[in-house]
């Protein structure tokens, strides 16, 4: 019987899970997590001064959306979290494409205009989601779209200022670079 050592990178004596699989899980939880604190919450929180153990003096948490992720899109075998700020200046365009992993918009400033494929989802201010078909709409400041896997999408600037967005992507963790040793 092959029982592995603790001291042999990538071993462990539990149940097969590697030490990279489970820190990923966790840290994706909690981005994922906090992410999705819903604007009730906040508002609560405004109204309601901090119990023992709440939020230390001189920090606020401002939820931005909830965003609804369905189980079939998230990369099997693990994935990267990656977070990232776009701008694009006015006229700007990103061609429409595809991706091999989901991916969200949050819309900081400004109004995304969104040409593409189904089925694509709107998460609005307010919580609600509105599935979206082929063709293009606008995304507000406010609001995020969420992009499955292998669907068409684009965007561009036709408004009169900078847009920024949070750019969301579910990288699968095949897809990440190894260190060699």
């Amino acid at each position: 019987m092959d029982i592995p050592r603790i001291d042999q990178p990538g071993s462990s004596p539990s149940d097969g899970l590697s030490r990279r699989t489970v820190v990923s899980a966790s840290a994706t939880g909690l981005a994922l997590a906090l992410l999705a604190r819903s604007i009730s919450q906040a508002s609560a929180q405004d109204a309601t001064p901090a119990a023992e153990g709440g939020m230390p003096a001189g920090i606020a948490a401002t939820p931005l959306t909830n965003i609804p992720i369905p189980t079939a899109d998230v990369p099997a075998g693990g994935f990267t979290l990656s977070i990232a700020r776009l701008t694009f200046e006015v006229g700007s365009v990103s061609p429409e494409s595809t991706l091999a992993y989901p991916e969200i918009a949050y819309v900081e400033s400004g109004t995304l205009m969104c040409p593409g494929g189904a089925p694509r989802y709107i998460i609005a201010a307010d919580g609600s989601v509105r599935e979206i078909g082929e063709g293009e709409f606008p995304v507000n400041t406010g609001e995020a779209i969420y992009v499955p896997p292998e669907v068409l999408d684009g965007g561009r600037n036709d408004g009169p200022d900078t847009l920024s967005l949070l750019i969301i992507d579910l990288l699968p963790m095949e897809e990440m670079a190894t260190p060699s040793a």
